[in-house]
């Protein structure tokens, strides 16, 4: 099984013993993601969301397996991990793209992932190694809502980094997701 399956099973049993709220859902969205994290070392999760693809410059980053465990208290951690992959990547290969999948991404998580996102944008915006080797950045699956990450993104990123960002057609995510992983998502 895999684990993401393996994920969506402590997912529903968490909200079966909870019983899944129909507003006012932030705080028992990062119980969830606690509770996840009760079952999984934190390493395990972040290898199999950010990850480069061997044998090439690209780091690719799944955003509905981060939501899943992605919480207040463990931000840092995997902006930690998300430094040590880049890092990685620049030193075997010179320099890295990223492939972000943001499928399932909505206004709510803006809110609930913003002091994630803000710190990742200060990175890239703040740190002139990670704008400059960065050589493409591709955007999967955008939501209805990307104008709004975009205005609130903008102003921490770089304005090199802004040049590279490719928007990936929403009808051909899926087949570039596949090609880009093998079919190993």
């Amino acid at each position: 099984m895999s684990l993401t399956n393996t994920i969506e099973q402590f997912k529903d049993e968490f909200y079966q013993s909870t019983k899944k709220n129909m507003i006012f859902k932030k705080a028992q969205k990062q119980d969830c993601a606690k509770f996840i994290c009760e079952k999984f070392d934190i390493n395990q999760l972040l290898a199999n969301t950010i990850l480069q693809i061997p044998n090439t410059n690209k780091i690719y980053i799944n955003y509905p397996l981060l939501k899943s465990f992605a919480y207040d208290e463990n931000y840092d951690c995997i902006l930690e991990f998300i430094i040590k992959t880049i890092n990685q990547c620049i030193q075997n290969k010179g320099d890295y793209e990223v492939h972000m999948n943001i499928k399932s991404f909505t206004v709510s998580a803006i809110e609930r992932y913003k002091p994630l996102m803000m710190k990742y944008c200060q990175l890239l915006g703040n740190d002139t190694t990670f704008s400059e080797r960065m050589t493409k950045m591709y955007i999967y699956h955008i939501p209805v809502v990307f104008d709004m990450i975009k205005k609130i993104a903008k102003p921490c990123i770089n304005p090199l980094v802004n040049a590279k960002i490719n928007i990936v057609p929403n009808d051909e995510s899926d087949k570039k997701l596949d090609e880009l992983l093998g079919n190993n998502k």
